[in-house]
């Protein structure tokens, strides 16, 4: 069984592009992750495009 230490977790917003945006610019994705991560614009894009059609 995996634990909360174990690799494979994920980083989790609601569905809100506003919610996406803030936890990238507070780098919240690299807090929950606990390593550096790069929210680049085609990140963005993938979100924007899964949420909005």
């Amino acid at each position: 069984m995996a634990g909360r230490n174990e690799p494979g977790r994920g980083a989790y917003t609601c569905r809100s592009l506003a919610c996406f945006d803030r936890a990238a610019d507070r780098g919240m994705f690299a807090r929950v992750l606990r390593q550096r991560v790069r929210v680049g614009p085609e990140l963005r894009r993938l979100y924007t495009d899964a949420t909005n059609g």
